[in-house]
C-alpha cells in the first residue's frame, strides 16, 4: 500500500514539474497588465526568456488596437539585439510595431532580456490587448531552429479618469490579480516552416538543377522569383531538410551563390517578407560529390586454359558520397559498352579475343561523374589446333621453297646431263673423226717417209751413203716410230676420258 501511494505521489509531482522542466523560449510584453487613463503616456517592453538554450535572433510584430492606443516612440536602449536586420518601426494606421534583429555571439540565454521599448498614449477607454504576429526566436545552433514555445498577450484597462495611475514615470502598475494569457505560436514549431502568409518562392539552380541528382561542383548558384511587394528576405544554407532561415536581408535579393561547400546533401531555405508579413519557407535540395570513388579493383576471372579467348572481368568499386553509377571499359583503345553498377561484384564479358597481349582500361564512375581508372594487361595463348596449324604453315613455308629448289636443281641437272651427253657424243664423234683423220694423215706421212727411206736404202746399195744421209736415215726411222707411239698414247687418253 505504501509503495502504491509513493508511486502516485511521484506521478503527481512529475506532472506538476514537467512544464517547468520542459520550458523553452517565450516572448512577452512587460508589464503584462495595468490600468491607465485616457491621454496618459505609458511604456511597455518586449522581453524574451530562454532559460535552456542560447538564442541568436528574434522577430515579430506587436499588434495594438488603433482606436484606443497610439505609439509615440520606440526605443532600442538596453536591447539584447546587437544587429537590427530592419530598424524597428511602427504604424499607427495598421496598429503594428515591427522588429527583427540578431543577437551577436555568443547569443543570449536567460530570463527577461529586453528586446524593444514601446511608448504608448491612451486614446480611448476600454479593454486593450497587446499581442504578437508571426513571432520567432531562433536558436544559436547553426541551423536556425525555432525554439519559441509561447508568446504571451498583455491586457490593459484604459479608464476615463484623468488622474494618472502608476508611478511618475508613466509605467502602469500591474494588476496582480490578472495573470498573463499565453498566446501560443500556432504558426511555428521547432524545426518546421512558418505557416504561409504570402505566395511560395520558385527556386531554381543553374548549377544544380535536379534536386535528386549529384553534381561535382562545390559552388551552387540559386535564383528565385519574388512577390512584387517583397520588402525583405531570409536565407539559410545547411544540411537540415526543414530548417528555418535566419540570415536576413533588409533589401530583397533574387539570387545567391554559395561556395566552398563540402560533399553531401544540402538545402537552401528561403523566405520572403511582404507588408502582410513573412511568407512560406521554401526548401531547395541539392547534392554535391566532388571526390573520386574511394576504391576500385578489377581483375579477370581465372582461366584454366590461357588459350581460352572468352575472358570475363570482375569489377568492384565503392563510393561513400553519391555511390557508383556505372563502369566504362575499353579494350586495346577501343571503347566498349558501359556496365551499370550493381551491389558487390560486377561481371563484364569481353568480346572474343585474338591470341596475343591485350590492354583493358576500366573506370568506376560515381553518380556525380567522378571517376577512378585502373589498367589490366592479359595474354591469350594460341590454341593447340592453332599451334599445330602454325607449325605446319611454318614448316610448309620452309619446305615448299626447298622442294621447289630441289626440283629446279633436278631439272637443271637433267638438262645439263642431257646437254653433256649430247656434247660428249659430239666430242666423241669429233674425236673419232680426228683420230681417223690423224690416222689417215699419219699413214700418208709414214708412207711418204718410208718411200724416202726406201730411196736412201736403195741408194746405199749402189753407193756408199754420206755421213749426213746415214744420220738422216737413222733419225727419220727413229722419229717416225716415236711420233707414232706418242699419237697412239694421246688418242688412247682421249678415248679413256670420253668413257
Amino acid at each position: 500500500m505504501k509503495k502504491i501511494i509513493f508511486k502516485k505521489v511521484v506521478s503527481i509531482f512529475t506532472l506538476l514539474l514537467l512544464p517547468l522542466l520542459t520550458q523553452a523560449a517565450t516572448l512577452r510584453i512587460n508589464p503584462s497588465s495595468g490600468n491607465f487613463s485616457v491621454g496618459q503616456n505609458f511604456s511597455a517592453s518586449v522581453v524574451v526568456s530562454t532559460p535552456d538554450q542560447t538564442m541568436n535572433a528574434v522577430s515579430g510584430s506587436v499588434a495594438f488596437p488603433t482606436d484606443k492606443l497610439e505609439v509615440t516612440s520606440i526605443s532600442k536602449s538596453g536591447s539584447v539585439v546587437g544587429l537590427w536586420v530592419q530598424e524597428p518601426s511602427f504604424s499607427n494606421k495598421d496598429g503594428t510595431v515591427s522588429f527583427e534583429g540578431v543577437v551577436l555571439n555568443p547569443g543570449f540565454i536567460g530570463a527577461n532580456g529586453n528586446v524593444l521599448g514601446i511608448n504608448f498614449r491612451a486614446k480611448n477607454s476600454g479593454l486593450v490587448s497587446l499581442g504578437f504576429n508571426n513571432p520567432a526566436i531562433l536558436a544559436n545552433d547553426g541551423q536556425g531552429t525555432d525554439i519559441l514555445s509561447a508568446a504571451y498577450e498583455s491586457n490593459f484597462q484604459i479608464n476615463q479618469d484623468l488622474s494618472p495611475v502608476g508611478d511618475e514615470r508613466g509605467v502602469g502598475t500591474p494588476d496582480r490579480k490578472t495573470e498573463p494569457v499565453p498566446q501560443i505560436n500556432q504558426n511555428v514549431t521547432a524545426g518546421s516552416p512558418f505557416k504561409a502568409v504570402v505566395g511560395s518562392l520558385r527556386i531554381s539552380s543553374p548549377t544544380h538543377p535536379d534536386q535528386y541528382k549529384w553534381y561535382r561542383s562545390g559552388t551552387a548558384e540559386f535564383a528565385w522569383e519574388l512577390p512584387h511587394d517583397a520588402t525583405g528576405m531570409r536565407l539559410l544554407v545547411n544540411q537540415v531538410p526543414d530548417a528555418r532561415p535566419n540570415v536576413a536581408y533588409g533589401t530583397p535579393i533574387r539570387e545567391k551563390t554559395v561556395s566552398n561547400l563540402d560533399d553531401g546533401v544540402w538545402y537552401l531555405h528561403a523566405q520572403a517578407r511582404t507588408p502582410q508579413g513573412w511568407g512560406e519557407i521554401n526548401h531547395f535540395r541539392f547534392q554535391i560529390d566532388t571526390g573520386t570513388p574511394e576504391s576500385f579493383e578489377f581483375t579477370e576471372v581465372t582461366r584454366q586454359d590461357l588459350s581460352d579467348n572468352k575472358v570475363k572481368l570482375i569489377l568492384t568499386a565503392s563510393d561513400r558520397g553519391s555511390g557508383i553509377s556505372h563502369y566504362n571499359v575499353s579494350l586495346d583503345g577501343q571503347t566498349l559498352p558501359p556496365l551499370s553498377a550493381g551491389q558487390g561484384k560486377n561481371y563484364y564479358d569481353l568480346p572474343e579475343l585474338d591470341s596475343g597481349s591485350h590492354v583493358i582500361v576500366a573506370s568506376a564512375v560515381d553518380q556525380a561523374g567522378n571517376m577512378l581508372e585502373r589498367r589490366l594487361e592479359l595474354v591469350v595463348l594460341p590454341s593447340a589446333y592453332s599451334r599445330w596449324g602454325t607449325k605446319t604453315v611454318a614448316t610448309l613455308s620452309l619446305a615448299v621453297p626447298l622442294l621447289a629448289l630441289v626440283i629446279l636443281l633436278g631439272l637443271m641437272l637433267e638438262h645439263s646431263h642431257r646437254h653433256f651427253r649430247r656434247w660428249r657424243r659430239h666430242v666423241h664423234k669429233s674425236v673419232r673423226g680426228a683420230e681417223s683423220s690423224i690416222d689417215d694423215t699419219f699413214a700418208k706421212l709414214r708412207e711418204n717417209i718410208e718411200k724416202q727411206l726406201s730411196l736412201l736404202e736403195r741408194a746405199s746399195t749402189k753407193r756408199e751413203l754420206t755421213r749426213e744421209e746415214s744420220r738422216v736415215l737413222t733419225a727419220l726411222r727413229k722419229n717416225l716410230r716415236s711420233a707414232e707411239k706418242s699419237i697412239r698414247k694421246e688418242v688412247e687418253e682421249i678415248e679413256e676420258g670420253m668413257k
